[in-house]
């Protein structure tokens, strides 16, 4: 079956490798226009150190609000005009938070703008305004040209950003904070702000640079993390399988490449030293932010939110980009992470789909916030010097598409904020505006504080992720995309309440139990981590749906023995082929003969055998059993699929053995939504245009929180008809129903 796969022209610039921009400091990664807007009407500016009302503040920043903000996107002669506007129409709309770009002081380099006096123009433009600053932690070309030693150095040149094992640039940075903080909190603004958000290392986004960071710093960075690791230098020589290793003269290793003889794993032990160096790299990023995070904790004297653009588990298929160690910032003082929408799929129709496993932060009472940067198609019209929207985007779509980014916010109980990177003049609309602002109101009266939606047992599907499955995996395949980004469309469009959470929650009990855990990537399972997993899928009479290679590698390295451990399902190396799979049964969502995956060869493959398994696909190729279904004797059942794929219809057709409760389903058969669910609220984005059937499961009173003229007594299932790229926003009161 083929996914509906549709998107809004302009609105989605599909395969751009870089993410949005994530607050007004990132850079945007869309092709818009090069000629910037003109100012629409000139901006007053309040004096320096000053605020209205005879220089007290009017209003205080209230921590336990949702967090609804436009992100004002710079201060130049050229963005604050059009900045400028845009937060009058937020203001206007009831909007009064902001995300607002401030800048640290580097010693040897020009003063920075005063941020008390770009909070006071913020606040002569709107009262109300109340503040999480966004503070870039990069240093300037002048620290870096006086500090060359702590500049990351590519294969050639010293790039323009600092070495994550730098702790210069850590301790000159938190200088730079301790000095913004006091300036800050010791002014009359003080109580209009929320805390920051940390940006830093590439593109602002705590990412690390195609290639190896090859400086010095880097290099004994890497030497001290491997001591910490193995703690003596014999036993790094053990498991390098190197007797002559000395620690003290170790080296960055060559960038990875595919290798297409080996298959899509590394091969152990001559790839561990490279298979180190990924994750020492990821830990150096997380231990930089970590270490700017706790800084900025202890100086502070407000009990601030801290934010930073870090986590894209479900976006970066780069082992190297630094951002597999999300794990380690759970446990830090970090309040929440802030990212944009996956790239590829977030346009009319879409999914939508984050970057990061948010629920691994909600569980934990920490923040997610959705940053939605979507091209309206808002531009200024060269010739009149009005603004107006390109013929080609229409308003009800590019609302449409605000709606889904919304209506997963609220559901979740993630931030949300409006952003118009460049000061395009995306924001600049007055009908915008009047619809962020009904969402917002919406918000506010159905989610007035930050807590989390409740985490009781759903009918549903838990998407496990592993950060660790990025340090055996050689770059350059296409496993990322056939397993965790393919997963993540398949849980998100299945019908069934959908969290995302990172395996190691499993093993720490944060998640609340589900009926259903789909693990996308959990090749490195450790023996005691094996144990564990078994332990509490059976305490919990889950299903585990596992994803072609699971505890293939272990503390000793790699066997198919390891996929049998785990799964419980007798598995053999199949050899040499095609994905290739042909469905046996004849189901609701799957006919009999349907087929998916891919011809080409991949390697390793593998195949089931075991008679106690019941077979739900064979390889085309051959023949062999690649998708069973197998109760365990202590009280589970597994599933376990070989191919690396995973479709939105196999998923769904599981979902129907497993007699896991669908929340909506189409007519046809055919038709796959988003859907975001958790508590009394339902969120569709139609894929399609058609009839829906939804099914609460309980009879309850429903309302469409979107629009009022749509509502359900006493129901628990009813028809919905739906266009391609709508919206609706469900909320259900079971205390006011009763049977029928």
């Amino acid at each position: 079956m083929t996914k509906v796969k549709l998107a809004l022209a302009g609105l989605l610039l599909a395969g751009m490798l870089g993410v949005a921009v994530v607050l007004g400091i990132l850079v945007a990664r869309w092709s818009v226009p090069d000629d910037l807007p003109q100012a629409p009407g000139s901006v007053p500016v309040a004096e320096s150190g000053t605020t209205p009302a005879g220089g007290k503040p009017v209003v205080e920043a209230n921590p336990d609000a949702p967090l609804l903000c436009l992100n004002i996107p710079g201060f130049s002669a050229e963005t604050w005009p059009i900045a400028a506007e845009e937060i009058r129409l937020a203001a206007a709309a009831g909007v009064h938070q902001y995300l607002l770009p401030v800048s640290l002081r580097w010693e040897g380099a020009p003063e920075p703008p005063d941020p008390v006096e770009r909070v006071n123009q913020v606040i002569v433009l709107d009262p109300e305004a109340t503040f999480l600053l966004t503070v870039d932690v990069n240093p300037p070309p002048e620290w870096l040209s006086a500090n060359p030693a702590e500049a990351m150095v590519g294969t050639a040149d010293p790039l323009a950003l600092p070495s994550a094992a730098s702790q210069a640039w850590i301790n000159a940075a938190k200088d730079g904070l301790t000095a913004l903080l006091g300036a800050v909190e010791g002014s009359a603004v003080s109580s209009r702000i929320l805390g920051y958000a940390l940006c830093g290392l590439l593109d602002h986004q705590w990412r690390l640079p195609a290639g190896f960071d090859r400086s010095e710093v880097n290099r004994q960075g890497f030497r001290d993390w491997l001591v910490r690791q193995y703690q003596t230098e014999t036993r790094v020589a053990q498991v390098w399988h190197m007797p002559e290793f000395d620690v003290s003269s170790v080296s960055i290793p060559a960038p990875p490449g595919p290798g297409p003889d080996e298959g899509v794993f590394m091969v152990f032990p001559q790839d561990r030293p490279l298979s180190d160096f990924l994750r020492y790299s990821s830990d150096s990023v997380a231990d930089a932010l970590a270490a700017l995070v706790a800084h900025t904790r202890a100086v502070s004297l407000i009990a601030p939110l801290i934010l930073a653009p870090y986590g894209y588990t479900l976006e970066a298929s780069d082992a190297a980009s630094g951002h597999f160690a999300l794990g380690a910032l759970l446990h830090s003082d970090l309040s929440g992470i802030i990212a944009p929408l996956a790239q590829g799929d977030r346009g009319l129709g879409g999914a939508g789909h984050l970057a990061a496993p948010a629920q691994s932060l909600t569980d934990r009472g920490m923040r997610y916030v959705v940053v939605d940067d979507i091209r309206s198609g808002m531009e200024r019209n060269a010739e009149t010097g009005a603004f107006e929207r390109d013929k080609g985007i229409r308003l009800e779509d590019v609302l449409d598409v605000r709606r889904r980014n919304f209506a997963q916010a609220l559901v979740y109980g993630f931030g949300l904020t409006w952003s118009d990177p460049l000061a395009r003049g995306w924001l600049v609309d007055p009908d915008q505006w009047q619809e962020l602002g009904r969402l917002a109101g919406i918000y506010q009266r159905v989610r007035p504080r930050t807590e989390p939606p409740p985490a009781e047992p759903l009918p549903g599907v838990t998407l496990v992720v592993s950060e660790r499955a990025a340090f055996v995996t050689r770059a350059g395949t296409s496993l990322y995309a056939r397993t965790v980004a393919a997963a993540r469309d398949a849980v998100y469009r299945s019908g069934a309440p959908a969290r995302t959470v990172l395996l190691q929650d499993l093993f720490e009990d944060v998640n609340a139990p589900t009926p259903v855990y789909l693990f996308a990537n959990a090749f490195r399972l450790t023996q005691s981590e094996r144990r564990a997993l078994r332990a509490r899928l059976a305490r919990e009479g889950a299903c585990a749906i596992w994803l072609y290679a699971p505890g293939y590698f272990d503390e000793q390295g790699s066997a198919v023995a390891g996929i049998t451990e785990i799964t419980g399902i007798r598995v053999v190396d199949a050899g040499p082929g095609g994905t290739a799979a042909r469905y046996v049964l004849d189901g609701t969502y799957l006919k009999r003969d349907a087929t998916w995956g891919d011809v080409t060869p991949w390697a390793p493959r593998f195949a089931v055998e075991d008679p106690d398994a019941d077979a739900l696909a064979h390889y085309v190729d051959g023949g062999k059993v690649c998708v069973a279904v197998k109760p365990q004797p202590d009280g589970w059942t597994s599933v376990l699929i070989v191919t690396p794929e995973i479709t939105v219809s196999l998923l769904a057709e599981l979902l129907s053995i497993l007699e896991q409760p669908m929340l909506v389903q189409a007519e046809d058969g055919t038709s796959f939504d988003t859907v975001f669910a958790a508590g009394d609220l339902l969120a569709i984005h139609a894929g399609a245009s058609g009839r829906r059937i939804v099914n609460l499961g309980r009879f309850a009173d429903t309302r469409d929180l979107l629009d009022d003229a749509f509502s359900w007594s006493r129901k628990d299932s009813f028809p919905l008809q739906v266009r391609l790229g709508e919206t609706r926003l469900l909320q259900s009161r079971e205390e006011a129903a009763g049977q029928p």
